[in-house]
């Protein structure tokens, strides 16, 4: 029977396979694991905090977006961003990455961009050159406007005439 490794010294064991390796894969499977125990440790706790259940929201896909995803899509974007190593970091939570380049393509289709044509042909290295940038502000009366809007949504009901009212509780 062999002995068991860790991940740490799998992920080591394996690079010195490779003498060309230059350790960056190594650190981004470094830092997935860290995150991986950041998750696990939360989802240890989950009966204890305030951490399972539906947010009311959906993502890309139409799903339900549970409290727990929002946390691990949080802390795979806190330890992986900060790292330096991406170029580009999105998840099924977050349609950022799809909405530039649908964003961009329409410039080309309608303007005929020479230069949004350049950027859609060397798209991975263009990507790096973008940056997202939202004030705090802003992003708090954004998700405060989308709070709003989704309990409009929820309220509405309708009445024999067809009609339907809105009933906005704040």
């Amino acid at each position: 029977m062999t002995n068991p490794l860790t991940l740490a010294q799998f992920i080591l064991q394996q690079e010195r396979l490779h003498p060309e390796a230059s350790g960056e894969f190594t650190d981004l499977l470094t830092d997935i694991a860290l995150a991986a125990k950041m998750i696990n440790a939360e989802v240890i706790r989950a009966g204890l905090v305030d951490i399972l259940g539906y947010t009311g929201r959906e993502n890309v896909h139409g799903e339900k977006v549970q409290r727990l995803d929002v946390f691990a899509h949080e802390t795979l974007h806190r330890v992986l961003g900060s790292t330096g190593q991406l170029a580009v970091l999105a998840s099924e939570e977050d349609e950022d990455i799809v909405e530039l380049r649908e964003m961009i393509e329409l410039h080309k289709e309608y303007t005929g961009s020479t230069v949004a044509a350049q950027i859609l042909d060397e798209w991975p290295m263009s990507l790096r050159q973008f940056v997202k940038v939202m004030p705090t502000d802003y992003k708090r009366v954004l998700g405060e406007r989308r709070r709003h809007d989704e309990e409009v949504e929820q309220t509405l009901t309708g009445d024999d005439t067809g009609t339907f009212v809105a009933h906005a509780g704040r």
